[in-house]
């Protein structure tokens, strides 16, 4: 099964696909983003 989660920045898309997918043996992220602004600059850089 895929599963696709979508939605904006900040608004518990993860939480929401963490909570879908619960002990599958096979999970694949992406989470493309622009680095605009000090803030998500930083939060990038972790």
């Amino acid at each position: 099964m895929m599963i696709l989660v979508t939605g904006g920045a900040r608004r518990g898309t993860c939480r929401t696909g963490e909570a879908l997918i619960g002990d599958a043996p096979r999970v694949r992220y992406s989470a493309p983003s622009l680095m605009l602004g000090a803030v998500l600059a930083a939060r990038g850089a972790r």
